[in-house]
């Protein structure tokens, strides 16, 4: 299919971005991975290279990171491949690293490489070595990873513990939890307003001795993270059920919103109490089962939106508002992204600077849905068969 770009202006820029991306596209679709990172790098004359006067777009897969024109979808020269027999599991985009933008990659060796943004060269190395032994290795898969300050990076293990590392450092600050009492850990969120963070699951998992276990309920854990001096001290977020897929926050209501495995369910917890304060099932959109795989919460002055990713290949656009004392979902947009085949969305992120949404599927295509406020949410949306509104991208 190619690289595509897209005919209307983006309104912030002035000219028209790149529509899609497909990161290996010389790869068939099976061997290329799922979008784990697409970041936009936009000019900046602080840094001394050729490429940092130009818009560029960074894509990370399992299987490396390349880069493109933002503007063309052109393929630029620098790429990154991790080491042989590795591959990428995870990734964050910092912006504010004490020395130019970096992006941090976790590997499948247990691993973290540095990489600066423009030139994608390796900066350095931390965390585990190429030369430890495989049972060692195997406790430390990792599974997630966020940064929630410059050079911070809160890990997620299939252990079920979360690690705390600085980059400066080749070993981890903390350990939140003990290995192999929970499930491995799905996705983390962090909340800058309250100090909090919090811990999503595995619904079943295997432990160290062998046994396969399925939990009735999984509860998620909100941890207080204290650079004075850390505690497994954790509080449950009960009443939830299934593997967790996703967490975000409404930093503003104070809510927690996670996704389940489980008949679509989503559920808000209020952050202060730690109570349920809603939990629904999201309907189907048309006639096809789906799963909900991804959540973005985008807070806006008159609004709080909710966006979902699903394994249909397809957008949800909506709102959480409060009515009353209840928190009512409202659906307003199915935004059906084309291709020849329809693959799950795994990657949502929201370009503040252009108003561009962008959506990463299965097999390495990211999706830029320009103008996304300015142009995006004109149509009201049904969940009805018969009433049932798609934009198609």
């Amino acid at each position: 299919m190619g690289n595509t770009q897209q005919g209307k202006p983006n309104k912030k820029l002035g000219v028209p971005i790149v529509g899609k991306i497909e990161s290996y596209s010389s790869r068939p679709s099976s061997e290329r991975g799922m979008i784990l990172g697409c970041y936009i790098l936009f000019p900046d004359n602080t840094v001394p290279h050729e490429y940092a006067s130009l818009f560029h777009v960074v894509v990370v897969t399992p299987k490396g990171i390349e880069m493109f024109c933002l503007l063309t979808g052109e393929k630029r020269y620098p790429s990154y491949t991790p080491p042989p027999k590795t591959t990428i599991v995870s990734s964050v985009f910092s912006q504010d690293f004490i020395q130019n933008a970096h992006l941090i990659v976790a590997e499948s060796n247990g691993g973290f490489t540095l990489i600066e943004a423009y030139t994608l060269r390796v900066d350095k190395r931390i965390g585990l070595s190429h030369s430890l032994p495989s049972l060692n290795a195997t406790k430390n898969v990792i599974s997630t990873m966020i940064s929630p300050a410059p050079e911070i990076l809160y890990v997620g293990y299939l252990t079920g513990v979360v690690k705390v590392w600085h980059t400066a450092v080749t070993n981890p600050q903390f350990i939140f939890g003990k290995e192999y009492e929970l499930p491995p850990v799905r996705c983390l969120c962090y909340s800058s307003k309250h100090r909090k963070l919090i811990v999503g699951y595995e619904g079943t998992y295997e432990n160290q001795h062998g046994k396969f276990i399925k939990l009735e309920k999984n509860a998620l854990r909100v941890y207080v993270p204290n650079a004075s001096g850390e505690s497994n001290e954790c509080t449950l977020l009960d009443g939830f059920n299934g593997t967790c897929f996703s967490i975000d926050l409404c930093e503003r209501n104070d809510w927690i919103i996670a996704i389940s495995s489980e008949e679509c369910g989503m559920y808000v917890w209020n952050i202060n109490t730690y109570t349920l304060d809603m939990m629904i099932n999201i309907p189907k959109f048309d006639s096809q089962p789906q799963i909900i795989t991804q959540i973005l919460t985008l807070e806006r002055p008159n609004a709080n939106y909710v966006i979902f990713g699903a394994s249909d290949g397809s957008v949800v656009v909506s709102e959480l508002v409060i009515e009353g004392n209840t928190i009512v979902w409202k659906p307003l947009k199915r935004l059906t992204i084309h291709s020849d085949d329809n693959y799950a969305v795994e990657y949502l992120h929201y370009e503040e600077k252009i108003d561009t949404l962008i959506v990463g599927n299965t097999f390495s295509t990211a999706t830029f849905i320009s103008n996304f406020f300015s142009e995006g949410l004109g149509v009201s949306f049904s969940v009805s068969n018969e009433q049932k509104i798609d934009d198609e991208i």
